[in-house]
């Protein structure tokens, strides 16, 4: 009985000695993965500070700079989190942990094929507002020039009632920001390829559309 104990605790024994090449071989990829992360988080954060990509966001409102969610540094944290994904389905898979590495292994690597999906969907949805808003400025700028501002109080004030804080060419503006910001938002849906999202923000489109129109006819019934 002793014997057979013995025989146990040495196999045992044995089965450790041997995963922990294994184990320690992994703990340093991911810890080499780790610290190349940081290193590459770094110098990405500090190279797009130098181009002033965030001081170029900020002229059209798109995040501040002094902001610990400003562009370079999201960036930056995101390429980082790939670099640890990237090392972690390698150690993981160096481990061979039955029932665990697997499972991990395969969710590890479903976020990592899904990572461009939502980077591509995030530039689209970056490139629309970035656009609404150059659009917005365009028409606050442009229209009171052209006399859009002064021809709609004139006919407003056909009824001795005007309102001296309504601007024409700033609705106009917003609404073509609004506009261009969906557009891009359903374009960065179709690239998520999420059913079940696709078919909730259409339903919301839907409704916002109605919501919209209601209000035209109201505004234009209260204009006319």
């Amino acid at each position: 009985l002793v014997a057979d104990q013995l025989g146990f605790l040495n196999n045992m024994m044995d089965e450790i000695f041997a995963y922990l090449p294994k184990l320690v071989t992994g703990a340093i990829i991911l810890g080499v993965g780790v610290m190349l992360a940081k290193v590459i988080k770094n110098v990405i954060s500090s190279t797009l500070e130098v181009a002033q990509v965030d001081n170029l966001a900020t002229r059209y409102n798109i995040g501040s700079p002094d902001s610990p969610a400003s562009i370079s540094s999201s960036i930056a944290k995101i390429v980082g989190t790939i670099v640890v994904i990237m090392f972690g389905i390698t150690a993981i898979g160096i481990w061979d942990i039955p029932g665990i590495s697997q499972p991990v292994s395969e969710m590890l690597d479903l976020v990592l094929s899904y990572i461009p999906k939502v980077l591509g969907a995030a530039i689209i949805v970056g490139i629309s507002v970035f656009i609404g808003r150059f659009v917005s400025n365009l028409a606050e700028t442009t229209l009171p020039a052209m006399g859009l501002d002064r021809s709609l109080s004139a006919i407003e004030g056909l009824d001795g009632d005007t309102a001296e804080n309504f601007k024409p060419s700033k609705m106009i503006g917003t609404i073509a920001m609004i506009a261009i910001a969906l557009m891009g938002l359903t374009a960065a849906m179709t690239t998520l390829d999420i059913p079940a999202l696709s078919s909730i923000f259409a339903t919301l489109l839907a409704i916002g559309g109605k919501i919209v129109l209601g209000a035209v006819i109201i505004g234009a019934g209260v204009f006319i």
